[in-house]
């Protein structure tokens, strides 16, 4: 018995129609760019339906708007530039709010005939397919005049092209969110070069106006740079003064000693220790101490001459005290002015903490650097009346000729700071660019590819059904459900990297969507409260970095705190931003985090310091966590 024309043609349909699903799957896997991918599915859906026309467009925010990414204008001789035809626009308007496939074959029975400009040619019928993302319509596929109309079955097999371009549009947003991500960091490079250069210019600026001796030697102690200042003091012009040593200059035996000693080392602790061994050259005494100003409420003693020899102190062991408990301390820190207490016994209120004297001489003498009060050096004799005012005036000298050496120390150490620090920071940034690769490769291919292999590998079940003439509805609903498989972990993947509710709702939108989702992902009770947000946005380099700051928080929290609620609190004070994170967890100590907690925590301070703001944790343990971060407003790179 022969088969019937019918069932033939019927089963040819079918395997048309798998074919051109096919290659619009392929599009997908090859094609990074939506108006590439989309002409691709477009080329497809149109040879399948049969449409002379057709189109892809892009809805904007709310759907008020359609601009078509790619048209194939067939034999109507559709303008390009000038937008599509009023009565397409109003089905396509029709199609985006009801987010279902609309159909329109009656066309030419209405006033949609050429146009009198002769730009296009009589508009019959048309279909529209929604490309809808996590419920939200964000494009159209449309399909203009087939001969006789469209069918129920065109907008069944329309919808499934939409879908595939809602998988295109999700690639192509998750490659541009990681290209507009890379162009951040290099742009922030830029500005952070250009930001150094000004400020090698200013601080060039400052150095040739300062009153303080500021120099630069080589590797044999013979000046390379001397500022105004030094050639004021020795009255040498310039060229006098640069490539002479200090002995050369008419500086006394014990202080080029001191001098060149304290210059050979850029240890802080050495540099001290050095300086205070050959004050002794000049100044005898019994005990002495060298004292630093950490900051307005604590000082600190770095090196001690106990009776034999100078020797620094450990970080780990150095006595601390309060400089506004001692008012002898305090006098020389406030006034730069060195103190003689002949007799210590007869002096009223005397009191210090580091020399228990209770008879003898004593003295302090400021030690200066940049300019300004760093320490002092504390000088006793058990002899009383024993210093006198030139023991004073060459503790003086030894401490004016001893700031350069104090100064460039300090400089070092703070240099060795940043440097450890931007280490710190590099090799976390290349840690989560690897993390964020790995993690977008292993959701690609693990969920996506996966997902679209299986598609593909159903698509050809499908296409031998149809040729042994069996049922394809069941095989077109679980093919449809890995589809929408698909898109919702493209869309959670492109949310992770950057939300779009953040490009087009700001900050607080984005915040909301994302405490949501972190709630439900992580299993915590999230509670998001915004207030002030109710003027102009913020610049997008301030949403995104507080948007970060967030996300960090979260991080640490599921990964240390073990948390079930967090309250994630942001708030517009006039032109300062608040952004505070607080959990239940287990809480820490925050002054003894080390490691890759160490690496969160810096990064939330860097991110807030890029904004000129402030970062402030708050924990104990037992007592969860609070994590606060305060901005300005402003961008403080919008004029760069």
């Amino acid at each position: 018995m022969r088969n019937s024309p019918e069932p033939r043609e019927r089963t040819n349909g079918r395997s048309r129609e798998v074919a051109a699903l096919l290659s619009a799957a392929r599009a997908l896997l090859e094609n990074r760019a939506f108006a590439d991918a989309g002409r691709a599915v477009l080329g497809a859906c149109k040879a399948i339906l049969g449409a002379d026309a057709g189109f892809v467009a892009v809805t904007s925010p709310g759907g008020k708007g359609i601009e078509a990414v790619c048209l194939d204008p067939g034999s109507l001789g559709l303008p390009v530039a000038g937008g599509l035809p009023a009565p397409l626009r109003r089905l396509c308007s029709r199609a985006a709010k009801a987010g279902q496939v609309v159909i329109g074959n009656d066309l030419a029975k209405g006033a949609v005939q050429a146009s009198p400009a002769g730009d296009h040619a009589a508009l019959e019928s048309a279909l529209l397919a929604p490309i809808v993302i996590a419920g939200d319509v964000v494009g159209l596929v449309g399909l203009i005049n087939k001969p006789g109309g469209f069918s129920a079955r065109d907008s069944q097999l329309a919808e499934v092209f939409a879908e595939m371009a809602a998988v295109a549009k999700l690639n192509s947003s998750t490659v541009n969110g990681l290209e507009k991500d890379r162009n951040g960091l290099a742009r922030e490079v830029r500005n952070g070069a250009t930001h150094l250069r000004q400020a090698e210019e200013q601080f060039k600026t400052l150095v040739e106006n300062l009153p303080d001796i500021i120099v630069r030697f080589d590797s044999t102690l013979r000046h390379l740079y001397a500022s105004p200042a030094v050639r004021r003091l020795t009255g040498r012009p310039w060229q006098d003064v640069v490539g002479k040593t200090n002995r050369e200059l008419g500086m006394s035996s014990e202080l080029v000693k001191a001098w060149d000693a304290a210059l050979r080392s850029l240890d802080r602790e050495t540099v001290l220790a050095t300086l205070l061994d050959h004050l002794r050259g000049l100044v005898p005494f019994d005990r002495a101490h060298v004292m630093l100003l950490e900051e307005a409420s604590r000082i600190s003693v770095r090196a001690i001459f106990d009776g034999n020899s100078v020797v620094p102190i450990p970080a780990e062991e150095r006595p601390e005290f309060d400089p506004t408990d001692h008012p002898i301390v305090q006098s020389i820190l406030t006034t730069g002015k060195a103190v003689l207490i002949p007799d210590v016994s007869a002096h009223p209120g005397w009191s210090l903490p580091t020399d228990r004297l209770s008879e003898g001489s004593w003295m302090g003498v400021p030690l200066f650097a940049r300019g300004s009060v760093a320490g002092l050096f504390s000088l006793a004799k058990r002899e009383a009346g024993y210093f006198n005012r030139e023991h004073v005036r060459l503790a003086e000298t030894m401490s004016s000729q001893a700031s350069v050496a104090v100064e460039n120390a300090i400089l070092f150490e703070q240099m060795q700071a940043s440097t450890a620090r931007m280490q710190l920071l590099s090799r976390r940034l290349v840690e989560v660019q690897e993390s964020e690769r790995r993690n977008i490769a292993r959701e690609l291919h693990d969920e996506a590819g996966q997902a679209l292999a299986s598609l593909r590998f159903g698509l050809r079940l499908l296409e031998r059904e149809i040729d042994e003439g069996g049922s394809v509805t069941g095989r077109v609903t679980e093919l449809m459900q890995r589809t929408d498989a698909v898109i919702d972990g493209l869309h959670r993947l492109a949310a992770d990297l950057r939300p779009a509710s953040l490009d087009h709702l700001g900050l607080e939108a984005a915040l909301r969507q994302y405490a949501r989702s972190a709630g439900s992902k992580f299993g915590l009770t999230v509670r998001f409260k915004a207030r002030g947000f109710t003027s102009a946005r913020l610049p997008m380099a301030v949403e995104t970095a507080l948007y970060r700051v967030v996300q960090e928080a979260m991080t640490n929290v599921v990964r240390h705190a073990g948390a079930t609620r967090v309250d994630v609190l942001t708030e517009r004070r006039g032109d300062r931003v608040l952004v505070m994170v607080e959990d239940d967890g287990a809480g820490f100590e925050p002054d003894q985090v080390k490691g890759e907690d160490h690496f969160g925590l810096l990064g939330l301070k860097e991110r807030a310091e890029a904004l000129g703001g402030t970062l402030r944790v708050e924990s104990a343990p037992g007592a969860g966590t609070t994590v606060v971060v305060e901005v300005s407003s402003a961008d403080p790179h919008s004029d760069r």
